[in-house]
């Protein structure tokens, strides 16, 4: 907050003194003009500086339904050259040597989807964290219906016979 003009009018005491003060807000609002008379308007006036300089935009509500869920950054994690799709980061884990025994592989999953169960709503909205704890539940599930056999993130609602929507 800055003022832009201060003018005092019949200095001699606060009964006398007239203050017109012109202000313009962190935003570039140009604030109403305010006219202090005694001590009480310059209370008021520095409570209202402060008051508007405090305020913050209010968060923009972020989506539920978004792509934190299965990221971008999580899609093309390995691979993707010679005209081949690249594996997403679940996919690839698939083939590294500690994850090859099924079992193995289905419990690195489970601590993946354990996780946001666990911090449900410490980290992110309590939907969003369950949403990403059903995407880890739905991909281990099309593996056990695969046989236990590597799948791709795309083939898991054939797997699990989903009909599409």
């Amino acid at each position: 907050m800055e003022a832009v003009e201060s003018r005092m009018v019949n200095a001699n005491s606060w009964q006398q003194m007239h203050v017109h003060v012109a202000s313009v807000s962190a935003r570039g609002d140009i604030l109403p003009t305010v006219n202090i008379y005694d001590d009480d308007g310059l209370g008021d006036w520095r409570r209202g500086l402060e008051q508007v300089a405090a305020w913050k935009e209010p968060k923009k509500p972020t989506p539920i339904f978004d792509d934190s869920v299965n990221p971008p950054h999580y899609k093309s994690y390995f691979g993707g050259n010679d005209n081949r799709e690249a594996l997403q980061w679940l996919e690839a884990m698939q083939y590294v040597r500690e994850f090859r025994e099924p079992e193995k592989f289905i419990a690195a999953v489970e601590l993946q989807y354990r996780k946001y169960l666990d911090r449900l709503g410490g980290k992110d909205a309590e939907v969003k964290e369950l949403l990403k704890a059903v995407w880890y539940i739905r991909f281990v599930a099309a593996y056990i219906a695969n046989n236990r056999k590597p799948i791709r993130v795309a083939d898991i609602p054939r797997l699990l016979g989903e009909v599409p929507i």
